[in-house]
């Protein structure tokens, strides 16, 4: 086998449009590695992103992420060189078992879990969190791979490099969070940790909470958070893990957990496992086992643990009962309830009153007869009416009186002055209702530049623009900007005859004044089927012997040989193309091809006398869709 710079080849792994991987063998420590290759040419963004990942991954030191031990060129190609886990991706261990045992998948979850905290701790955020890139070894290792469109928060030169751009979109739709549908570029840690939700609840139901395919309904899915209730695929999930999908995949951010360390120390209480820096992979052996198949036991909680919760929680109850008599004032209203009353509070807030910086209001009860007397009072946050926060208060018991009721969230205050009847005239009400008004909406201007994603060619002016609206699609008059009210999720059309139509979801926030917009257009692709009369004639375009495959998206790929016996259809983008082929002696010929959208050239090579050349026999519509053969 071949070398690549000092390691031997093995064999190769995977290959794809972009790049190959490669099984290899350090030359001097007979360790087996994995060579990852970068053979796409002419993209600099994506040779940046290759440098970066391999920058980002050679700086981590984690048991939990695996390790990349050098990076170098050869000839034209970028190499990254990594620890090879020997062992299967996340994802082909649920294909294999169609979903896997809940005790199982918390430790898989766990250790992703810890990956992902280191790599937030400096200032990373993964991006692309999906079973695929994560793999468990033979030993019951697992490890998070793929940094490939991860993003560095607060490093200015790498925002302003235009690797990811405001309003651009990466990531796989499946497990990205709602906000990173709108930008890629600003999502924070909370992304990642919305996307292990996703993954936690693929794991133990072996099906995704949402379609795979990018479609406006699916968007509106995620947008709203509407997913089935796993137990529905698997009945036999624990709350505990319910609890836990529901909190992390939440589609409104501020209710997702806002870092892992929390629900990191939740699941080791849950499973019993006390962290060591000697044992990181203290579940590696039960993995191990169901990963190779072998017959495993359902390790039990810690010994005595629930009879130690269950008495602890009692004695809580008790202590809690009891003070909760006291603090509420009940002793005074049983025994003088001629001049005591209870007064109960409700507060109704509109979400997008509240900020994640300010995520709950403050509460503080005024006696009106002396001023100087005041108390803040405790609140509970339960599920309120649509769009909508509500808070409540404990009944308490006061003497009967004259009192105001100071409630504020950020400069916002609602006071309501009241009369706090005592216990014998208490039918009449003291129940005490304050809701904040709705913040006025402000148009929130979204403008936009729209350019040809093969050419560059602005294409602004050229392109029609239409806003969703509960009913139909509207168009806009202006085609280069609109005003959207803050608060009010919209969805952004453009068409353009000979282009894909481009849908954007908006969400305007009350801190934006102005948004703008870089957005590519998808050149409608046409198609070649090609034909031959000869055996293993080969295939050039533009001199190259890989293509760039047509559509939204867009990948390179090899060119395949021909046969006698085979046609082959290539979906490219319009434009002016020189095809080449190569016979089995070597002579090659070559013709310039024009291809327009939507259509679909039929070519065939012939031989003449020994020499190939390529013959134009219809061009048609293209009526369906033609995949790549």
């Amino acid at each position: 086998m071949e070398n690549i710079g000092k390691y031997k080849i093995l064999g190769s792994l995977a290959k794809g449009g972009m790049g190959e991987v490669f099984k290899a063998e350090h030359p001097t420590l007979n360790r087996t590695l994995v060579i990852k290759r970068l053979t796409l040419r002419g993209n600099k963004h994506i040779q940046e992103r290759f440098l970066r990942e391999a920058q980002i991954m050679m700086d981590f030191k984690s048991d939990y992420v695996v390790n990349v031990y050098d990076h170098f060129k050869e000839g034209s190609y970028y190499h990254m060189v990594q620890e090879f886990v020997d062992g299967l991706s996340l994802e082909a261990l649920i294909e294999r078992e169609r979903y896997l045992p809940e005790f199982i998948a918390l430790r898989i979850f766990l250790s992703a879990c810890r990956a992902l905290k280191y790599a937030h701790d400096r200032g990373v955020i993964h991006r692309d969190i999906k079973p695929a890139n994560l793999l468990i070894s033979k030993t019951g290792e697992v490890k998070l791979v793929d940094f490939g469109i991860a993003a560095i928060r607060e490093d200015e030169e790498i925002a302003s490099s235009g690797l990811t751009k405001e309003g651009m979109t990466l990531g796989t739709p499946s497990y990205m969070a709602p906000e990173q549908f709108q930008s890629t570029r600003t999502v924070d840690k909370r992304a990642d940790i919305y996307s292990l939700g996703i993954m936690l609840y693929e794991s133990v139901t072996g099906k995704k909470p949402y379609p795979g395919a990018y479609s406006l309904e699916t968007v509106h899915l995620i947008h709203k958070g509407k997913f089935k209730n796993p137990r529905k695929l698997n009945p036999r999930l624990s709350n505990f893990l319910l609890h836990i999908i529901k909190k992390t995949m939440n589609a409104k951010i501020r209710r997702r957990y806002q870092d892992l360390a929390p629900l990191i120390e939740r699941i080791e209480t849950h499973l019993g496992i006390k962290p060591s820096p000697k044992n990181p992979h203290e579940s590696a052996p039960l993995l191990s086992e169901f990963l190779g198949q072998r017959p495993i036991k359902v390790p039990p909680l810690p010994f005595g643990r629930k009879k130690i919760l269950g008495f602890g929680l009692l004695l809580l109850v008790l202590m809690g009962g009891t003070l909760a008599l006291f603090y509420t004032g009940w002793p005074l209203w049983w025994a003088w309830g001629a001049n005591y009353g209870s007064l109960q509070v409700e507060i109704l807030i509109p979400e997008k009153l509240l900020s994640s910086s300010n995520p709950s209001p403050t509460l503080t009860l005024v006696s009106e007869t002396a001023p100087t007397w005041q108390m803040s009072l405790f609140l509970w946050e339960v599920e309120g009416p649509n769009g909508m926060r509500q808070w409540v208060e404990l009944p308490r018991v006061f003497e009967s009186g004259n009192y105001r009721l100071d409630a504020r969230v950020d400069s916002t205050v609602v006071r309501r002055s009241f009369f706090l009847l005592p216990r014998p005239l208490e039918g009449a009400g003291n129940l005490q209702i304050l809701e904040f008004p709705i913040p006025p909406a402000h148009l929130v201007k979204y403008s936009w530049n729209l350019r040809d994603k093969i050419t560059g060619r602005d294409l602004t002016r050229k392109a029609a623009a239409f806003i969703s609206s509960p009913q139909e699609w509207l168009p806009l008059d202006n085609p280069r900007e609109v005003e959207i009210p803050s608060g009010t999720p919209r969805i952004l059309r453009f068409i353009l005859e000979g282009y894909e139509t481009l849908d954007l979801t908006v969400n305007p926030e009350n801190r934006d004044s102005s948004v703008n917009l870089f957005l590519t257009f998808v050149p409608l692709t046409g198609a070649i089927e090609i034909s031959s009369d000869r055996n293993w004639v080969r295939i050039f375009i533009n001199g190259q012997d890989q293509y760039l495959q047509g559509g939204k998206t867009s990948k390179f790929l090899d060119l395949p040989r021909l046969s006698d016996k085979e046609t082959r259809v290539l979906r490219l983008p319009p434009g002016n193309y020189t095809l080449g082929v190569e016979g089995p002696g070597g002579e090659r010929v070559e013709k310039t091809i024009k291809l327009k959208a939507a259509t679909l050239q039929k070519l065939r090579v012939e031989s003449s006398k020994g020499t190939p050349r390529i013959l134009i026999q219809t061009t048609s519509p293209l009526t369906a869709p033609q995949g790549d053969q």
